[in-house]
């Protein structure tokens, strides 16, 4: 069946406007007024939970919460069974939020579906959508939570992980009606799924560049970060001569020069970023002794990493052995590149010429749920333009326009495709 068949929803800027404004009353549901807050097992994802689920019902969806916390939405196909077409983002948030990361995902699959269900539409295959639970790891530190859960990923480990509150994983689970002994029921058999898709903004700027509402996404970059330490000696700020000086912030500051310097010569294939620094003893008149660092270095491309990452190194150790300081690194995360299905991403092409006459092509640099997909079943994302490339903050936004080109997208994809 063709989105052209389905009149009411060609004319899809009502779908749009009604996208936009679940989007804001979900906006609404935070831990602290005048922000968007929205952390795992609270109180606002009990709340989350019910509101996307009654707009998954109104969508003509069966709903259920699974023993992690994810919200469900089911639209049975014409072949009950066939394997399900599966879309999902996450619901919870960083502190301190905009209203459109991983939320817009989930509300426009979900508004897809009401198009579907308004026109009496049933597909071959079921559409499953899913609210993630947990993505950001705002509260207890670990990420992607939900979609780890789904995939058959979660490590019992994280059932003694504890917020800053002391309270554990297991009885934050116990307290919102959870049974951690039954975490296991929430990963899907992969029979079970055909394909699944990820609708997520930018958070960054290529596509308000280049005046596209969407773009297929290639891959998830592979991001490494480091702990690095400086190490000099503290002294008297005003009685020590330069000369006999090992002072770890002027160490540190060529360092991190140095590693501005070498990764601005690979333009922009990679991603470089100090973006943690605390000094001791951190007072005025106190030459500072020692200097902790946080590296996050990002690439789609395994082998610049690494030659990157061996650079970086070199040169910190020559500064610092230059400066009679002592450096150290450990690497504390490792998130692999993902490569998105290139049979999806040429579905997803052919339905963004028809709705924009252009596909442009780009890279994640930030991790999603999609990576823990993606081992499991075939996975593609689709990105959505942001005013200027901004997310992690409230300025974050996107056009109603572009919600409706997104919701005709999803349209053209299901029902040229399944």
């Amino acid at each position: 069946m063709a989105v052209g068949h389905m009149s009411a929803c060609k004319e899809s800027s009502e779908s749009a406007a009604r996208v936009m404004k679940h989007l804001q009353l979900l906006s609404f549901v935070t831990e602290r007024a005048g922000e968007i807050t929205r952390r795992y097992l609270t109180p606002q994802h009990q709340k989350a939970n019910a509101l996307v689920g009654n707009w998954m019902k109104k969508a003509g969806m069966k709903t259920h919460v699974d023993s992690a916390g994810n919200i469900i939405g089911v639209y049975d196909g014409m072949d009950r069974n066939a394997p399900a077409v599966l879309f999902g983002s996450h619901l919870d948030t960083v502190r301190n939020a905009g209203a459109y990361d991983g939320t817009l995902g989930v509300l426009s699959a979900i508004e897809a579906v009401h198009c579907l269900h308004e026109q009496h539409i049933r597909l071959t295959h079921p559409i499953w959508i899913i609210g993630f639970a947990d993505e950001e790891g705002t509260r207890f530190g670990v990420t992607f939570l939900g979609s780890a859960a789904v995939a058959g990923h979660w490590n019992s480990a994280w059932f003694d992980v504890v917020d800053m509150d002391g309270v554990s994983m297991k009885e934050a689970m116990l307290s919102f009606g959870l049974d951690p002994d039954r975490i296991e029921d929430a990963a899907i058999p992969r029979s079970r799924v055909k394909d699944y898709y990820e609708l997520h903004i930018e958070q960054g700027s290529v596509l308000d560049a280049s005046h596209r509402a969407l773009g297929v996404v290639s891959c998830i970059n592979e991001s490494r970060r480091f702990q690095l330490s400086i190490s000099g000696e503290t002294g008297h700020s005003g009685t020590t001569p330069m000369s006999c000086r090992r002072d770890a912030v002027f160490g540190a500051a060529e360092v991190i020069s140095a590693f501005e310097k070498i990764a601005s010569e690979y333009g922009d294939r990679l991603y470089c970023t100090v973006g943690s620094i605390h000094c001791a003893p951190n007072l005025a008149n106190c030459i500072a002794g020692s200097m902790e660092l946080r590296l996050d270095i990002r690439a789609g491309d395994q082998e610049l990493l690494d030659i990157l990452e061996k650079r970086l190194f070199e040169a910190a150790q020559n500064i610092c052995r230059k400066r009679r300081l002592l450096f150290e690194s450990t690497r504390y995360f490792f998130s692999p590149l993902v490569h998105c299905c290139a049979d999806l991403m040429e579905k997803i092409r052919k339905s963004l010429e028809k709705i924009q006459g252009y596909s442009p092509v780009l890279q994640s640099g930030a991790a999603h749920d999609a990576s823990e997909i993606a081992s499991v079943w075939p996975m593609a994302m689709i990105f959505m333009r942001c005013a200027g490339g901004k997310s992690h903050c409230p300025e974050e936004s996107v056009r109603q326009d572009d919600v409706r080109c997104g919701i005709e997208f999803l349209l053209d994809l299901l029902c040229s495709n399944y």
